[in-house]
């Protein structure tokens, strides 16, 4: 019992070493990091950095495209569209790349794909990249999933991921096939 006691306090204790080094060292290496490469690389591609620190010890740092117009309007004289209220200019809904600390201690490297409600959406809603101890999280890390997360939006620009909705209507049977 005295053993599984003080693996108990080393878990405790190393959890709130992970959240002081989150605190002081882990989050502003990981934003300076962002930050210095979207003025590198970033600009021409419309990216920017945002915080989400609505619970303090449990933000996400989050390098994202800007959403932007698709070039895409609803008709609005359109019957169905003005049934189902849908009006004005479809938006591209940017990607985002996000490293976030969790309850137990852990950088959680994750992202999203770029998405046009409707017309063209994702499989998957989001993909995990790396799990690390905020000690490991180091320039090169960082780097590599941001590599990693341009190669899939790269790929879902180029038409290799994400499942686009058929134009026309959607009919379905009573058997339950389409």
């Amino acid at each position: 019992m005295k053993d599984r006691v003080e693996e108990l306090q080393q878990t405790l204790q190393a959890l709130e070493q992970a959240r002081q080094r989150w605190k002081t060292v882990t989050h502003d290496f990981i934003l300076a990091e962002l930050e210095s490469w979207v003025v590198q690389y970033g600009k021409d591609l419309d990216l920017i950095v945002e915080v989400n620190d609505a619970i303090i010890g449990h933000e996400t740092i989050t390098l994202a495209f800007r959403n932007v117009p698709t070039g895409l309007t609803f008709n609005d004289d359109h019957p169905i569209n003005q049934q189902e209220g849908k009006s004005g200019n479809l938006i591209k809904y940017g990607a985002t790349l996000n490293f976030s600390f969790v309850y137990l201690g852990d950088v959680i490297t994750w992202m999203t794909y770029p998405y046009i409600r409707d017309i063209l959406e994702n499989t998957e809603e989001f993909i995990d990249i790396a799990r690390s101890k905020p000690e490991t999280v180091t320039a090169e890390t960082i780097h590599s999933s941001i590599d990693h997360f341009l190669a899939e939006v790269n790929a879902w620009h180029a038409g290799k991921l994400g499942k686009q909705q058929r134009i026309g209507f959607t009919t379905s049977s009573t058997d339950g096939t389409a």
